[in-house]
């Protein structure tokens, strides 16, 4: 009887616990990524520039406000219920495996990483052109920037619950309105154009297919 609870520890709460770890170990250095390709592209079209793309309350609001939420929200996520997980012990070899974090799984979300900031980049330039404007460029790509991860991040979800729904819910809603109290890193006609949202949602679109 002392050892009753050893089946769900392992079964269940072992099983979660690895399969939200390597998924919200994952999706951080994804996260990650995709900015500085997009950086690193930049720099690359315009002859190694040493000039930032994302500068200031960008690079901390990316971190904490626009993607930490659906981030966290992972942490409620899980692939199987808890009466399947113990009605199949064998489920558990796949954790034993580590089929969930490996070189192989991080290998591939660097090349959706990559993938996404050059399509995210090179798209931009298309679209935002006659003459190229700086800060109309910062707007688009890292508009798009964040609604293709909070897609991808819907993507990955397993099991919807309410807490990852209000999750991106809320973090889509506060970006337009970071960007109306931030005028010195949008230009605020332009962004309340339809010019601005269609192409920020193409480039989104191309991104994530």
């Amino acid at each position: 009887k002392q050892f009753s609870h050893i089946g769900p520890l392992l079964l269940w709460h072992g099983r979660n616990a690895y399969q939200r770890s390597a998924l919200i170990s994952q999706v951080v250095a994804y996260r990650g990524m995709v900015a500085s390709f997009v950086q690193t592209m930049y720099s690359a079209v315009f002859y190694m520039s040493p000039v930032t793309l994302y500068t200031g309350m960008l690079v901390f609001g990316y971190s904490c406000w626009y993607t930490m939420l659906p981030v966290f929200a992972l942490v409620g996520d899980r692939d199987v219920s808890k009466e399947n997980a113990l009605l199949y012990p064998e489920l558990y070899q796949e954790t034993r495996k580590g089929h969930v974090l490996s070189a192989k799984t991080f290998s591939l979300w660097c090349l959706v990483s990559v993938v996404q900031a050059g399509i995210i980049f090179f798209v931009s330039l298309l679209l935002v052109t006659n003459p190229i404007n700086y800060v109309d460029l910062v707007s688009v790509t890292f508009t798009a920037v964040i609604f293709v991860e909070l897609l991808t991040f819907a993507v990955v979800i397993k099991t919807w619950n309410m807490f990852l729904l209000i999750s991106l819910m809320s973090t889509a809603a506060l970006y337009p309105l970071v960007m109306l109290i931030l005028p010195s890193y949008y230009h605020i006609q332009f962004i309340a154009s339809w010019t601005f949202w269609w192409k920020s949602c193409t480039i989104t679109a191309v991104a994530m297919l």
